[in-house]
């Protein structure tokens, strides 16, 4: 090789490093750039406060049959939840029945026969607690008193709603 050729080789090997070195360096020099945006949401919920209140209830007697009945009714609560219901009578439970829109506890000579183990007679307290199924929530109860006793004349089981 002469000594030109080696002049230019090394010429075009400087040359074709610096170009590296400088593309090298400019990348690593280059502005980094930011996008920033704004994408706007609006988010709408409504919220509501409810209460679970105590039943309406109603109670209505049979008179002049042999065996009176009584029967503590109300209306069921399906909106804004469907509540269900539990009953006692004098502080054991009772049976609910489900007659589609009311509920009702019926108070007869087999109720009074169960939960006392006589006919002697006396005022009966039906109480009727509303809960939210599958949750501890329970509302206010409602309650209403039954007399009854055994009639010598006319015989038979009389009930009487007091309150």
């Amino acid at each position: 090789m002469t000594r030109g050729e080696t002049a230019r080789a090394l010429l075009a090997s400087l040359v074709a490093f610096s170009v590296g070195l400088l593309a090298v360096t400019d990348l690593r020099a280059a502005p980094t750039a930011h996008a920033w945006w704004s994408d706007s949401v609006t988010d709408t919920a409504t919220v509501s406060a409810w209460t679970i209140q105590a039943p309406a209830t109603t109670c209505t007697d049979t008179d002049g049959q042999l065996f009176e009945t009584a029967a503590v009714t109300w209306s069921e609560v399906t909106s804004p939840a469907v509540l269900d219901y539990r009953a006692t009578f004098n502080g054991r439970p009772a049976p609910v029945t489900d007659n589609g829109s009311t509920r009702s506890v019926v108070i007869d000579q087999g109720l009074i026969t169960q939960v006392l183990g006589s006919l002697l007679g006396g005022t009966y307290t039906i109480v009727v607690t509303p809960f939210l199924p599958g949750t501890s929530w329970t509302g206010p109860t409602s309650t209403r008193r039954v007399q009854g006793g055994v009639s010598v004349f006319p015989p038979g089981l009389t009930l009487e709603c007091v309150s």
